[in-house]
This record gives C-alpha cells, sequence and structure tokens, in this order.
C-alpha cells in the first residue's frame, strides 16, 4: 500500500472522507455537473453567483469560523450542492422560508439565488456572522430576504414571527427533537419542517418521536440521498402537521 493509500486509510479511521479528486475540478463544472445529476437545473448567471458567493465565505472564514471548508470546490458540493438538495421539496408558488441556525447563510441564500420568489429570513445568534449575512445580502443586491441576530427561545417567548413561514429548515444545526419544538411556533398550519441530516437520521427519528406526538406533527416523506462527486449520505426530512390523521412513515 502507498502513502496516499495509508494516508487515506488513516482519514476514515478518523471519521474524515478522503479528498475525492472530483473536487479539484472547476467550480463551474462541480455546481453544474452536480446540480445534473440531482435532477436541478442551474442557470450560468446563478453559477456565477454562488462562485462569488464562496469565494466571500473563504475570505470571511479566515477571521469569522463560518463553516468547515478551505476549497471552493469543498464548498460547491459539501456546502452549495448540499443546500440545493431541498429545490424539489420547496412550494412551486411564492413562499416564506425561515432558514434557522442560518451560520453562514446554508441553505437559505443559495436557495434565494435558485429562487428569487421566496421571501427568506436568516436567523443565527452570532454577531459576526450577521455582519457576514447582511454584506452577502448587500453584495449580491438579494430582495426578500434579511438577516437577523436572534435567540430562537426568545422569538418564542416574544411570539415573534408565530406561524410565519411555509417552509422553516435547518442543516443538521440541531438535534432534531430540539429543531421540531423550536420549528414548529413558525411554521403555517399548512407549512413545511424541513430537517437535513446525515447517517445518524434513523437514531434521531427515534429519539425525535415524543416531540412528534407533542407537537402533533407527522414525517410526510423522506428523501434519502447521496451527495454528488463525495458520495456523502443526506437525508432529508419533511414533517407537516399531523391534522389527525394516521400516516405511514417511511424510514
Amino acid at each position: 500500500m502507498n502513502e496516499n493509500a495509508h494516508d487515506s486509510v488513516r482519514k476514515v479511521h478518523n471519521g474524515i472522507m478522503p479528498e475525492s479528486q472530483d473536487l479539484k475540478r472547476s467550480f463551474e463544472a462541480l455546481l453544474m455537473e452536480g446540480a445534473s445529476s440531482l435532477g436541478l437545473t442551474m442557470e450560468k448567471k446563478t453559477v456565477e453567483m454562488l462562485r462569488g458567493y464562496g469565494q466571500e465565505i473563504l475570505f470571511w472564514n479566515r477571521s469569522v469560523n463560518l463553516v468547515s471548508a478551505d476549497t471552493i470546490g469543498d464548498l460547491a458540493v459539501r456546502h452549495f450542492l448540499d443546500s440545493l438538495t431541498v429545490l424539489p421539496l420547496l412550494p412551486r408558488k411564492p413562499f416564506a422560508l425561515l432558514d434557522m441556525g442560518t451560520g453562514a447563510g446554508l441553505p437559505g441564500i443559495p436557495l434565494k439565488m435558485v429562487r428569487p420568489d421566496a421571501y427568506v429570513v436568516l436567523v443565527d445568534s452570532s454577531r459576526k456572522k450577521q455582519s457576514f449575512l447582511k454584506e452577502m445580502i448587500r453584495h449580491f443586491s438579494l430582495d426578500g430576504i434579511v438577516a437577523e441576530q436572534a435567540r430562537i427561545e426568545d422569538w418564542i417567548s416574544r411570539g415573534i414571527h408565530r406561524n410565519a413561514f411555509d417552509v422553516v429548515v435547518s442543516r443538521a444545526v440541531f438535534p432534531l427533537a430540539r429543531f421540531l419544538e423550536r420549528s414548529s411556533s413558525f411554521v403555517k398550519e399548512t407549512g413545511a419542517i424541513i430537517a437535513m441530516k446525515g447517517r445518524s437520521v434513523r437514531e434521531e427519528i427515534e429519539n425525535a418521536e415524543k416531540t412528534v406526538f407533542e407537537k402533533n406533527l407527522a414525517l410526510v416523506r423522506q428523501v434519502t440521498l447521496s451527495l454528488p462527486f463525495s458520495q456523502e449520505e443526506r437525508h432529508l426530512l419533511v414533517f407537516r402537521g399531523a391534522g389527525g390523521e394516521k400516516r405511514d412513515l417511511e424510514l
């Protein structure tokens, strides 16, 4: 076994995926081909905006801990394509979306760039991240999107944005039970809660059973996929109000 192979084995044993040669391809190729493999269509203008956004993330990442990515290829696959996997689950008509614990604006900003008809609220408790988000909104002249620095618990206790959103989404920031408990305060009665999860999804679903029952929710759809190029496992969980209707869960 050569030195590179030994290095890859060590990375896997340490829980780190070895770097794929595919991730060294151009940003445009990764995003366009990756989106196509997910059944998505990307306009050239949107790809250019996402590239600029990625460059800004890498620049700000030197002083603000935004994402775990060192290259534009990492961002294209593990962050932007990952964010865009939610697209087929969104309403076809204009909608309001809350991105809880948005961090660097993921998935909210990429979704906004692809779906400019959406009204998006990005919320995070970090002041530094809010500064970054507001600068990105200004820099890319994004309309219909706002960034707010807040603790979700404060919003809930004060009734802010109560039942105001068609979609509430979070990208693996919170344990599922906690996310459902908090997000249920903000989603409309006819809306959807979308949790973006990795390999531990089955355990998280089991741990959230009590919260699902208490909040009168139902898991109405589960999408399992592999990220293009990296083949990392992803699960999208869609919850809606149960409304007394018994639904089968596809686990």
